[in-house]
């Protein structure tokens, strides 16, 4: 159930997403076969599976935006996956890779990238799972960054189902926790592209909470100045957890920052 985003969210940055067909360490095996690439987007109704190429066991291979006879940047939001056989155009959930490429650690990732027509080139290793219809996010950051950097949210959202419903994120301070000092609407499916204001230029810790949906946050920075870029996650509660069931610890996490944000 893997999948890789390729980050369609502005046609001023340009998105490439490099796909390997080998697993990402050398003590756990894997089945050594071709594998299908194909592009998921979503028209709101039904799940777009555009096919691009079959990799032979070893391979890799760099997807862009001249990959496709079509614009890219007028999609929601776009998501590779790998596949053992080739599945249909038109998907009224999205298709679930059965590949078994899912069961290695770390996670079989993909190199994620974004550049900039300043020469500005930034990446990180990442995938995405499909989160469920009836989740939350709750994730925290610094925001603090010189005031001559361009500051966004690339809030990374996928469920199954391919509607493309709305919900609200909103950002707190925990000194303050009675409402969010801001807010702004977001989009299932989507890629969703927030440039933060100014007033993310402070030592405070900032809390981002839905409770309509889930996702994961990128945060891109850039200086046009120096021609910088930055693009940098942030780690859900589970994470913060060592030792025991993470996802009790995340629960419970959860659980008390939203009674104390709301």
């Amino acid at each position: 159930m893997v999948y890789f985003p390729l980050l369609n969210f502005n046609s001023s940055f340009r998105p490439s997403t490099s796909i390997y067909n080998f697993s990402p360490n050398n003590y756990q095996s894997s089945r050594k076969i071709s594998r299908h690439l194909y592009l998921h987007y979503s028209d709101g109704s039904a799940w777009h599976s555009h096919f691009i190429k079959t990799l032979l066991p070893g391979c890799s291979l760099t997807i862009t935006p001249d990959s496709f006879d079509f614009d890219i940047f007028c999609l929601h939001g776009t998501y590779l996956a790998l596949y053992s056989s080739p599945i249909s155009d038109f998907n009224k959930f999205l298709p679930e890779p059965v590949n078994h490429i899912s069961d290695t650690l770390p996670a079989w990732r993909a190199s994620v990238s974004i550049s900039h027509r300043s020469g500005a080139f930034t990446s990180y290793q990442g995938e995405i799972y499909p989160f469920p219809s009836k989740a939350t996010l709750l994730s925290f950051n610094y925001f603090t960054q010189p005031p001559s950097t361009l500051n966004y949210l690339l809030f990374m959202s996928l469920e199954s189902d391919p509607s493309i419903r709305s919900a609200e994120l909103g950002f707190y301070r925990p000194k303050d926790s009675s409402s969010p000092f801001y807010s702004c609407q977001i989009f299932t499916n989507t890629i969703n592209s927030i440039k933060l204001p100014d007033l993310f230029n402070s030592d405070d810790l900032i809390c981002v909470k839905s409770d309509d949906c889930s996702g994961i946050p990128l945060f891109l920075s850039f200086c046009p100045s120096s021609s910088s870029l930055s693009l940098e996650h942030t780690h859900p509660p589970a994470s913060l957890a060592i030792h025991g069931n993470r996802f009790v610890a995340q629960k419970l996490l959860k659980e008390a920052w939203f009674n104390f944000l709301n």
